[in-house]
C-alpha cells in the first residue's frame, strides 16, 4: 500500500479546514491510502505574496510530521506549490507541487497551454512560478473569474462552470489547446464541465485537473523509486535558532 499524504497549505480553525479528506477519496486509486494535514500555523489560504511566505515554514513541519508517520509521498495542496522547495529540503520523500506537476504537464502533452484562476493576482503569481520553473514558453496567458477561493467554490453550480467555459473560450481563442484548472478549489470541476466540454469544440482540448494529477504524481514517483535530489535540496545539518515562532525552536529538517 502506498501512503499519500496531502498538506493543506492553511491551517485549521476551530478544527475545521478548507480541504476535506472527502475531497480527495475519489482520487484514492486501487494500492494507494490517502491521509491529510494541514500547515500548523499560517493564513488559511494564500491571496498574496505575505501570506506565502508566512505559510512556509509551518509546511516544512507537516512535512517532517508526515515521513515521521511513515508516508511514502507528499503532496502539497497548493497551486502556488507554497513550501515546496522548503519541505523538500526537510524530508527524504517525495513532495510532489501542483502547479510544478501541472504545469509541466500541459507542457508536455499540448503545444500551448492556457490557466484559469480565481482572480488576477493569482494569474500574476504563478506567472512568475512558471518563469522560475523555466517553463513559461508555451503559456499564453490566463483568465481570472474573479471569485474567492473555497468560498465561492463551494458548489458546482451552473453558473460556475458557464464562467470556467467562457474562461477557456477566450484561451481557445489565444491558440490554447490545453487548459490548466489553476487552484485546489477547482478540484472535480472537470467532472462537472463534461456534459458541456462533449460539444465538438471541445473535443481535442485537454483539461488539467492539477490536485488529483498532483496526488497520481506522487504515486508515480513511489512505484519509480524516485524522490529529490538532495545535492539541490539538501536537510540542513545544523540546527539554527528560530526567534518569533514558538512552534519552531530550530530549523526545520536537521536530524533529531
Amino acid at each position: 500500500m502506498i501512503k499519500i499524504r496531502v498538506i493543506f497549505v492553511g491551517p485549521e480553525i476551530e478544527g475545521k479546514s478548507f480541504r476535506k479528506l472527502e475531497d480527495l477519496l475519489p482520487y484514492q486509486d486501487l494500492g494507494v491510502e490517502l491521509s491529510l494535514s494541514n500547515n500548523p500555523f499560517g493564513p488559511i489560504h494564500g491571496q498574496n505574496d505575505i501570506e506565502h511566505s508566512l505559510g512556509r515554514a509551518g509546511m516544512s513541519l507537516a512535512a517532517i510530521e508526515a515521513e515521521r508517520d511513515g508516508v511514502d509521498a507528499i503532496v502539497i495542496d497548493s497551486m502556488g506549490d507554497t513550501g515546496l522547495f522548503e519541505c523538500r529540503e526537510a524530508v527524504t520523500i517525495p513532495v510532489v507541487g501542483m502547479g510544478d506537476s501541472s504545469f509541466r504537464v500541459a507542457q508536455m502533452l499540448g503545444r500551448k497551454f492556457g490557466l484559469i484562476t480565481a482572480g488576477k493576482w493569482h494569474g500574476y503569481a504563478l506567472e512568475r512560478t512558471m518563469k522560475s520553473y523555466g517553463i513559461f514558453s508555451q503559456f499564453v496567458g490566463f483568465e481570472a473569474l474573479n471569485l474567492q477561493p473555497f468560498t465561492d467554490f463551494e458548489d458546482s453550480n451552473t453558473s460556475l462552470n458557464q464562467a470556467i467555459i467562457s474562461a477557456m473560450n477566450k484561451l481557445i481563442d489565444q491558440d490554447a489547446d490545453t487548459i490548466v484548472l489553476g487552484g485546489s478549489y477547482f478540484i472535480g470541476q472537470e467532472k462537472n464541465l463534461s456534459t458541456l466540454l462533449a460539444d465538438e469544440k471541445y473535443k481535442d482540448l485537454v483539461v488539467i485537473d492539477p490536485l488529483p494529477l498532483a496526488i497520481r504524481f506522487a504515486r508515480m514517483l513511489v512505484d519509480a523509486k524516485l524522490s529529490q535530489s538532495k545535492r539541490i535540496y539538501a536537510t540542513p545539518t545544523h540546527a539554527t535558532p528560530v526567534i518569533g515562532y514558538p512552534l519552531i525552536q530550530s530549523t526545520p529538517g536537521v536530524a533529531a
